[in-house]
């Protein structure tokens, strides 16, 4: 099958067509070519809307964008896709990640940026193989603290919510390695961070933090600091026992940086 067959494909509404030849429509989802997979989008939402009697079609499927669909909630469909690893919902008018999340157990990347999402729910804390999640730019004030149950979490993003805290339990993420906070409404760096050993980017700019305190040296792989835009009135001098490549205080109270060792004043911005 060709990309122009597949193309042809899309253009109809006949779904025994996507049926007899949905084999070949994964196969070639693999290609590289940006503007084919662009099209095979269409393809996966079209399945994704068919009633649940086409099953046999979703055990294949294991990456879904519905992105720019503008949709307010997610097509029923989407919980058979067992095999899923990845779903990108962006940009559309999602105000609940629906409990039934929880279905997709092999779930690896979460993307559900630019939405209406105000509330997250504690089943989310049972996808065991989830290694991304990113939720920025949504309406989330509050954490399930079963986001903890996270082993495999790697990557968490919630830039542009309204997060005055966070869960204590996210201290049992060991696996993190980037975590970013940018735009909420935090006061200080909450103190579960200094125990995430692996923890190598830190985004936490544009909140309500004063202070960087002494147990920040604690974070032995972290690379990158950003703290721009926060109103700082005091950095621990154990700031310097830290390998950063950036630190960002750039928009903030610090003016006098001369505390900083040679390392770290080539670091700032």
């Amino acid at each position: 099958m060709t990309r122009e067959e597949v193309l042809n494909i899309i253009t109809t509404n006949d779904y025994s067509e996507i049926d007899r030849n949905f084999n070949q429509m994964i196969s070639l989802s693999e290609d590289n070519n940006e503007l084919f997979n662009q099209m095979f989008k269409k393809v996966l939402f079209k399945v994704a809307c068919l009633n649940n009697d086409r099953e046999d079609l979703f055990k294949s499927i294991k990456f879904l964008d519905l992105s720019f669909h503008g949709l307010s909630k997610l097509p029923k469909a989407v919980w058979h896709l067992t095999h899923l690893t990845r779903l990108d919902y962006m940009r559309g008018n999602l105000k609940v990640i629906p409990k039934e999340i929880s279905l997709l157990k092999n779930l690896k990347t979460l993307c559900s940026s630019y939405n209406l999402i105000s509330k997250v729910p504690k089943e989310l804390g049972l996808l065991s193989e989830l290694e991304s999640l990113w939720l920025n730019d949504n309406s989330i004030s509050k954490l399930p603290k079963e986001l903890g149950n996270l082993e495999k979490l790697k990557e968490l993003s919630l830039d542009k919510n309204q997060l005055k805290k966070l869960p204590k339990e996210l201290v049992q993420l060991n696996n993190l390695k980037s975590l970013r906070i940018v735009d909420n409404q935090l006061r200080e760096i909450p103190e579960f961070i200094f125990e995430l050993e692996n923890l190598e980017s830190l985004s936490l700019g544009r909140n309500r933090i004063k202070e960087i305190p002494a147990k920040i040296s604690s974070l032995k792989k972290l690379y990158y600091l950003g703290l721009q835009g926060n109103p700082l009135t005091k950095i621990s001098e154990n700031v310097n026992e830290l390998n950063l490549i950036t630190f960002n205080i750039s928009h903030t109270g610090i003016k006098d940086t001369r505390f900083l060792n040679d390392k770290l004043q080539k670091a700032k911005i």
